[in-house]
C-alpha cells in the first residue's frame, strides 16, 4: 500500500514539473508584414528529458495541438527563415521532420528551402547572420 502511494505521489509531481515545464519552455512570437499580414511563429519543447520540440508557423493565432491542415509545423530544435518585403517567408530547415499543411496560406506565400545534408545544416546553423536570417530556436 505504502509504495503505491509513494507511486503515486512521484507521478503527481513529474506531472506537476512537467506542466511547469512546459509553459516555461515555449516562445511566441508575431512578425507584422509590410501588406498588413501577420506570422504567428510558436517553438517550444517538453517532455520530462526535453526531447520533443516543435516549432509552428501560422497565419492566425495558434493554439495548441496544432493544426496541420493549416500551420506549418517543424519537428526540430531551430529553424531559420527570412522575409521579403512583399509577404513572402523563406524558410530553411531540414527536408525531415516537418508537416506541410494541406490548405496554403492564404496571403503570404511560402517557399521552403530544404537542408539535404548535415553539412548544410551545420552551415546555415553556423553563419545564419551572415545569409540574413533570423533563428528560432526552443532553447533560446
Amino acid at each position: 500500500m505504502k509504495i503505491s502511494k509513494i507511486l503515486l505521489l512521484i507521478i503527481i509531481i513529474f506531472s506537476n514539473c512537467n506542466k511547469e515545464s512546459e509553459i516555461n519552455n515555449r516562445k511566441e512570437k508575431k512578425i507584422e508584414l509590410s501588406k498588413g499580414n501577420n506570422i504567428y511563429i510558436y517553438a517550444r519543447f517538453w517532455g520530462i528529458t526535453g526531447d520533443h520540440q516543435e516549432i509552428i508557423f501560422s497565419e492566425k493565432p495558434i493554439k495548441l495541438p496544432p493544426d496541420k491542415e493549416r500551420n506549418y509545423i517543424f519537428y526540430r530544435d531551430e529553424i531559420f527563415y527570412k522575409l521579403k518585403n512583399d509577404d513572402t517567408l523563406i524558410i530553411y530547415a531540414p527536408k525531415s521532420g516537418k508537416s506541410i499543411p494541406k490548405i496554403p496560406f492564404k496571403n503570404i506565400k511560402v517557399i521552403l528551402k530544404d537542408l539535404k545534408t548535415f553539412d548544410d545544416i551545420k552551415e546555415i546553423s553556423m553563419n545564419y547572420q551572415k545569409y540574413n536570417l533570423e533563428k528560432i530556436s526552443v532553447r533560446e
